[in-house]
């Protein structure tokens, strides 16, 4: 587990635009982003290292998943 503040370093160091999501999350065990899907963000993300991850959502088709150095990426289609 990270500080806040590592965690806040981390979201800082991955260079993303914020305003992709309409939720993020900061806790020691991580960072979690939340948006809207379209085509442009999905990769825009996946150009910037993001990997589709299907985890929790992998048996729902309307929600992707992508995850990059603890930051995880919830998009809603």
């Amino acid at each position: 587990m990270k500080t806040i503040s590592e965690q806040l370093g981390n979201l800082i160091g991955l260079g993303i635009d914020l305003n992709h999501f309409f939720s993020v999350n900061v806790s020691n065990s991580g960072v979690t982003l939340i948006g809207n899907h379209t085509h442009e963000v999905e990769a825009y993300l996946i150009t910037n290292g993001f990997k589709v991850y299907e985890h929790l959502y992998s048996d729902n088709p309307d929600w992707i998943e992508l995850i990059k150095n603890g930051c995880r990426v919830a998009l809603s289609k």
